[in-house]
């Protein structure tokens, strides 16, 4: 996998960077609407228009506190192919507490 990012993935740290943003922020949309679907098992046409307004609404502010938290955490400026016991930690603690 690390050979496949190195690959295709720019060499500018702010390009990659905002590569990886757009790719969490993709994966918390897909996140949100899976859990939904899921909770109202697996039919989309069960899932109350009220809910899935309240996810829409909620979505915005739910991405923008996740890359501020993964940001902070400072998981876009970690070198991952060096990655040890701190860096999981990190990644733990990121996303539990987004």
């Amino acid at each position: 996998m690390y050979e496949f990012l190195e690959k295709y993935l720019p060499r500018d740290k702010r390009v990659r960077m905002g590569i990886l943003m757009a790719a969490d922020v993709l994966a918390l949309c897909l996140a949100s609407f899976l859990g939904l679907f899921v909770r109202f098992d697996l039919n989309i046409s069960k899932i109350p228009p009220e809910y899935a307004r309240a996810a829409l609404e909620f979505l915005p502010y739910y991405i923008l506190a996740s890359l501020v938290i993964f940001f902070l955490a400072r998981m876009y400026s970690t070198m991952w192919s060096v990655a040890g016991v701190r860096e999981a930690l990190h990644v733990v603690a990121a996303c539990g507490l987004a």
